[in-house]
């Protein structure tokens, strides 16, 4: 028995004829005919009680349809499933972001998340070297990293630019009162900088500033 005895079967039940299930499956009568005598054969029951023009199905019959039926139906669905995730419309895609990267990912994700529900999207987060490793490794599909990058075996696509902020607290508010800080004026006070783990980034960017104008700033 195969899934093309099944789908024979199937077809000649819902016709009730050989005759129009054979014009259906653009085939002749007899090798359907035969198919359908290989079948009860291979079970030793008959599936079909046929005297003349009357037409009745056997229990053993009814059940192999149904079961037949069900069998079918899922092989479609997996056919199905597959194509989705080979044309991307189902699966799941792993995605790595740095903290100050994720905030370009909300609106997208939403928009996203409705135009494929049946997409599950896994997070990563960390900084640029370790989502860069996880790239390498294949355990994510994309990354949303801060330049520079190290690796050059990948394609890299430049988002946009974004400004530098620097973060102080309220009660200071009255000592800046316009909306830039230069290099010397931050030189001034305690400086807190996020690092990567390894390798250069942008702390190491933001260091040189300090010292291509002669300032030194107060590392914390």
């Amino acid at each position: 028995m195969d899934i093309r005895q099944l789908r024979y079967y199937c077809t000649i039940i819902e016709e009730k004829q050989i005759t129009k299930a054979a014009k259906i499956l653009h085939m002749a009568q007899p090798p359907l005919s035969h198919q359908l005598k290989l079948l009860e054969e291979e079970l030793d029951v008959t599936l079909v009680h046929r005297e003349g023009k009357k037409w009745e199905v056997t229990e053993e019959g009814k059940i192999l349809y149904k079961r037949a039926k069900h069998l079918l139906q899922g092989l479609e669905e997996t056919k199905r499933e597959i194509a989705e995730v080979k044309e991307g419309i189902r699966g799941t895609i792993s995605i790595g972001t740095s903290s100050i990267c994720i905030s370009h990912l909300a609106e997208h994700l939403s928009s996203f998340h409705k135009e494929f529900p049946d997409v599950y999207i896994k997070m990563w987060h960390g900084d640029t070297h370790y989502l860069e490793e996880l790239l390498q490794q294949n355990k994510i599909d994309i990354a949303l990293l801060l330049l520079p990058v190290e690796e050059t075996n990948y394609e890299t696509i430049h988002l946009k630019d974004d400004p530098f902020v620097v973060v102080v607290p309220r009660q200071w508010e009255s000592k800046f009162s316009g909306t830039t800080i230069s290099i010397e004026e931050a030189s001034k006070y305690d400086l807190l900088l996020g690092r990567r783990i390894s390798g250069k980034g942008m702390y190491d960017h933001i260091i040189n500033a300090f010292h291509l104008h002669f300032w030194t700033p107060n590392l914390q």
